[in-house]
């Protein structure tokens, strides 16, 4: 009887200590999943946070890539070569020296250039140059488009034009200021190749010896435009014996005569 007895309680004993040992494991089995589904809920929040911060980081470069410089000789603060690209809202410096055909014909030292069917725009911004042969926008070749808008345009070197067309490029500009002071330096200007170069609206003013407002052997056609020339050459140059200048509702003006400028040409 005493036997029995015991060993009815030892078969409890240990049926207690089973039941206890499975919950224990359950619970540690339970605690671990727990574990790994909140590791990995930190994982994906880490990643997530990451993600987050990446993309702050790159609106964070785009906001500090407001300002584009250049002060080689020959080089350019943007260049867009075969490429689509746009820019709002963005100051363009250019300093650096360039010679030449180089310059004059193929872009060389421009602040902004665009070549190899790019297609580029600008708007709502300011490009300023001061070094010899830096013009301002160029577009060169055929297939290249660049098109800029409401945008300040100033240019202090010589032969350092405002907008620029060679190659067979296009150019599309629309509500610009532009005002160039070295000698020799259109404000709207083409030359070797010709191309396309529409202008609307705006104002045009060059203060340089032998600085037309445009200087032209492309198919220009301008309209709705302020045109302001200080030197002897007055408002147009090559127009009509070398291009196709179109000009419609132009605000004409020269500077009355003075000791620096003691002929001024008007338009006829």
């Amino acid at each position: 009887m005493k036997y029995k007895m015991i060993k009815k309680y030892l078969t409890l004993f240990t049926a207690a200590a089973m039941l206890s040992s499975s919950l224990t494991t359950a619970a540690v089995t339970v605690s671990a999943e727990t574990v790994k589904e909140a590791a990995d809920s930190s994982s994906a929040s880490d990643v997530t946070n990451t993600e987050e911060a990446d993309s702050s980081s790159a609106s964070g470069m785009t906001d500090e890539s407001r300002t584009y410089t250049d002060d080689s000789d020959g080089g350019h603060a943007i260049e867009a070569d075969g490429q689509e690209a746009a820019y709002s809202g963005i100051s363009v410096t250019k300093t650096g020296e360039a010679d030449g055909d180089e310059a004059d014909f193929y872009g060389e030292n421009a602040a902004v250039f665009a070549t190899n069917g790019a297609a580029l725009t600008i708007e709502e911004s300011s490009v300023t140059t001061n070094g010899t042969h830096a013009n301002g926008i160029f577009s060169y070749g055929e297939g290249t488009v660049v098109k800029v808008s409401d945008t300040v345009i100033e240019t202090g070197g010589n032969c350092s034009g405002g907008l620029m067309v060679t190659g067979g490029g296009t150019l599309e500009a629309e509500n610009l200021t532009i005002h160039t002071t070295g000698n020799s330096s259109a404000a709207i200007r083409s030359d070797r190749g010709g191309g396309t170069e529409t202008v609307t609206g705006g104002s045009y003013t060059t203060d340089g010896t032998g600085s037309p407002v445009i200087y032209s052997t492309a198919d220009v056609t301008v309209q709705d435009a302020e045109l302001t020339s200080l030197p002897l050459r007055a408002l147009l140059s090559k127009v009509k014996i070398r291009s196709h200048c179109r000009m419609s509702r132009l605000r004409q003006t020269t500077i009355p005569r003075t000791a620096t400028n003691p002929t001024p040409i008007r338009p006829s």
